[in-house]
């Protein structure tokens, strides 16, 4: 888990990098106003139903809206990271 989680971290940050260079007037478009003011991070972990999930930030495809998706799923070890 810890590989996976660590790999989408990663691909969370370069999406967000990607949006991050966008215009203002281009976010102010594409990302929906609560991710801008509350969420504009590149990830998020939460936990359902004692397990943690991981979302990453998405950059748009195809004319969409920015959006999180769930990307990985399970038990993370507790420790120092």
């Amino acid at each position: 888990m810890s590989e996976q989680l660590n790999q989408c971290k990663e691909l969370g940050r370069k999406h967000f990098a990607k949006i991050n260079a966008m215009s203002s007037r281009w976010k102010n478009r594409f990302i929906p106003a609560y991710i801008r003011t509350h969420l504009y991070v590149p990830y998020y972990l939460v936990e359902v139903d004692g397990e943690q999930v991981l979302y990453v930030i998405q950059y748009p495809l195809h004319g969409g809206r920015v959006e999180f998706l769930p990307l990985a799923r399970g038990t993370i070890p507790e420790g120092p990271s």
